[in-house]
């Protein structure tokens, strides 16, 4: 065990180092991780590297591609037009109705998806026409949908949530349970503010001479409803099957991906292979980024809690008396600062074995504290100069991301807000999974 801050100094030059020179950063936490053990102990180097392996051998982890697909087939183009239709439907009856249907929409995807650049991505495509038809500045389009689509980290199912339950042994349905209640607050508070911006922006909303399939009225909006129903379900099932005990979260999530299919092909005729295969080419590709985000971020808590650094960051947190309060203050003035420069899925793997053994120390619900890293990382994909959701909806609405940044800042305080609330009121994020029974 070492005993010594140095060490972990130069793994973090190291690291920040080799990001520098563009290393991915799952190699990069890989690299920076077998050194440390090569250096600093006698630990066999495959023993690191098995372990890695064995922690992809988790059921939990199996959900992940199974939820990403169903985000992807949920974005084939036509079930992703009859989303489109439906969100311009609401458009009309008053002014900032388009804003407010973005933000529910993401809500929406955020149920299916558990991504927050999967949603990105697929809001992009199916919200973002409709809002540049109706009118709104391209900047503030990007910047509702940047800053809403970081629901699907919060809502259940979440891809955040999942992780933390495999690395904290944690119940996961009762994760997601934890998110429910700050994922609609922030919903609805995302949706108020996008309303108030929208209501006062220089322009007139072009909902009337946009022609039918911006502003549809009461009378297509009963059809459109009952054409989304089968895409309505896929949160009923997901969720009602996980709670009712049907199913298990990964059961549940491979259910929700042939329900996905049959809808999709049978009902919205989405049968091109060239779609589909496209739709198995990005869940292909994600999952295998996220499957090795977790690998090296395996391989850095095992160095880590080899060599003592959760211990050493405890006795520090002993030795400077803070009171629990003072650990998430601390807790997000770190994760805040540094996802700037990571990526939120990366961030979560960092630090939470380094401080999960201290929160604990400090009697700190872990379901609260799984809502509260969850809020930075939806903080770190919108802050530049990494911020995900900021390159993912700069180059779908075509606007220079200095533009958009400028565009995103007010949301981004509005989260500072939601992020301080969460984090000082327990009872939001502990009262459901406490209270639900299973």
């Amino acid at each position: 065990m070492l005993t010594t801050a140095w060490p972990w100094l130069a793994f973090a030059a190291s690291l920040i180092f080799l990001l520098a020179l563009g290393v991915p950063i799952a190699f990069a936490m890989g690299f920076c991780a077998l050194g440390m053990l090569f250096v600093a102990s006698n630990v066999p180097l495959t023993v690191a590297v098995v372990h890695a392996f064995s922690t992809l051998d988790s059921y939990v982890l199996v959900s992940i591609p199974f939820f990403m697909l169903s985000g992807q087939i949920l974005n084939l183009p036509s079930t992703g037009a009859v989303l489109e239709e439906f969100v311009a439907s609401i458009s009309r009856r008053f002014r900032g109705a388009p804003a407010f249907g973005a933000v529910m929409t993401c809500l929406f995807f955020g149920g299916i998806t558990g991504s927050s650049a999967a949603e990105a991505a697929a809001v992009s495509k199916t919200v973002l026409p409709t809002l540049n038809r109706i009118g709104y500045p391209r900047e503030f389009s990007a910047a509702v949908l940047a800053t809403a689509s970081t629901l699907g980290i919060l809502i259940p199912p979440s891809i955040t949530m999942i992780i933390f339950g495999a690395i904290a042994e944690v119940s996961v349905p009762r994760l997601f349970l934890a998110g429910v209640v700050p994922g609609f607050i922030g919903a609805a508070t995302m949706a108020g503010y996008a309303v108030w911006r929208a209501r006062r922006l220089p322009m007139q909303e072009l909902v009337i001479e946009a022609g039918p399939s911006v502003g549809a009225d009461g009378r297509r909006r009963l059809p459109l409803f009952v054409r989304m129903l089968p895409i309505l379900g896929m949160p009923v099932i997901l969720m009602g099957g996980i709670y009712s005990g049907i199913f298990t979260a990964t059961e549940s999530a491979a259910v929700l991906v042939i329900y996905a299919a049959i809808v999709a092909i049978f009902i919205y005729k989405d049968r091109d292979p060239l779609h589909l295969g496209n739709a198995l080419r990005d869940c292909f590709i994600g999952t295998m980024t996220i499957y090795a985000l977790v690998m090296g971020a395996s391989l850095f808590g095992f160095s880590a809690t080899y060599l003592g650094l959760p211990q050493m960051i405890s006795r520090a947190i002993q030795e400077m008396n803070l009171s629990g309060w003072q650990f998430l203050l601390a807790l997000n003035i770190i994760m805040l600062v540094a996802g700037m420069f990571i990526d939120g899925l990366s961030l979560l793997l960092i630090i939470l074995p380094v401080m999960l053994p201290a929160a604990k120390a400090l009697n700190i619900d872990l379901y609260h504290l799984a809502v509260v890293m969850t809020v930075n990382i939806e903080i770190a994909v919108l802050t530049p100069p990494v911020g995900l959701n900021l390159f993912v909806l700069s180059k779908a609405a075509d606007v220079p991301l200095e533009r958009l940044i400028r565009a995103i800042i007010p949301f981004i305080v509005l989260m500072f807000v939601l992020l301080m609330v969460f984090s000082y009121v327990p009872i939001l994020s502990t009262w459901l999974p406490r209270a639900v029974e299973f």
